[in-house]
């Protein structure tokens, strides 16, 4: 008999789980959990057994181009049917971590009105590996302004205090999230109250990166961020400058020039691919070696 733990299964409501690939095979499993529809987020997962189930293919690849946010009302009006039918649900992708985490947090945002704070804090806290890519926790954002009318959101992760020695790869981690909401608050316009209170997490997050290690983390950020912005729209361009002056403000701090760091990424290979990746970078790149600008500390 086969035997799950809470790193390969997790219910997140009474009669919504999610899982890896493995778990949508095992048919003890299935119908323990009295679950009548799957929906399977990959390309290539086979459907396992299409006589006994509902399936609900969810046709993407973990990649933050993907347009994941087309699914969330056909994957919304699939639960709930079954759900009123007294079923439960398996969502499920390759490993349980991205595609599949990011539909249960905007089924929970759809049906329940949550904030996406709320929802993703829901479904971390019962699989704590999720980690939805940059792309989809941007689509994730759209669908909250589209509910509440305003972005309510502004932290990905519930941070831990600063305090606590960490690896210097997770406190990198934590500088990049935290510049994320500082470009995205930007993009929406927040008031100069929402901006200083991110500013002045990000430079106290930055006390804790060596100066060693800014090289990569500007490198990182660049090619993080300017991944996400797909189109030239007023909200990319927007994103774009509190891009920068969120870059600047890290580079302020260190007492190095973000032009310097912009040099020493376009000679890597990460710069080639992101070139291949995007076709408008080249352009952006230029902006943000342009546009410099001081940031008063």
């Amino acid at each position: 008999m086969a035997s799950y733990s809470i790193q390969t299964t997790n219910r997140i409501t009474p009669n919504l789980y999610i899982g890896c690939a493995k778990l949508a095979r095992s048919k003890f499993f299935l119908d323990s959990n009295n679950i009548h529809g799957i929906i399977n987020v990959t390309q290539n997962e086979p459907i396992a057994y299409p006589e006994s189930y509902d399936y609900l293919r969810v046709n993407i690849d973990d990649e933050p181009s993907e347009q994941i946010q087309l699914f969330f009302q056909n994957v919304f009006e699939f639960i709930r049917r079954h759900h009123n039918l007294g079923h439960s649900v398996l969502v499920h992708c390759q490993m349980g971590v991205s595609r599949s985490a990011t539909l249960v947090i905007a089924y929970l945002m759809i049906d329940g009105r949550k904030t996406l704070g709320e929802a993703f804090l829901q479904v971390k806290s019962a699989r704590p590996q999720i980690d939805p890519n940059e792309g989809f926790i941007r689509q994730l954002r759209d669908l909250e302004r589209s509910l509440f009318h305003q972005t309510m959101t502004l932290e990905r992760i519930s941070y831990q205090d600063t305090s606590i020695d960490e690896s210097p790869r997770i406190v990198l981690d934590r500088v990049l999230v935290v510049l994320q909401d500082f470009t995205v608050a930007f993009a929406d316009d927040a008031s100069i109250q929402t901006l200083d209170m991110l500013k002045e997490k990000l430079l106290t997050m930055m006390d804790k990166v060596k100066h060693n290690h800014m090289t990569d983390l500007v490198a990182n950020a660049i090619c993080r961020y300017l991944r996400m912005f797909g189109k030239d729209d007023p909200f990319d361009r927007q994103a774009r400058i509190g891009l920068q002056k969120g870059l600047s403000a890290l580079c302020t701090f260190y007492s190095i020039e973000l032009i310097d760091c912009i040099d020493k990424f376009m000679l890597t290979e990460e710069w080639r691919h992101l070139c291949v990746d995007v076709p408008l970078v080249n352009q952006w790149i230029s902006d943000l070696r342009n546009d410099n600008v001081s940031i008063d500390m």
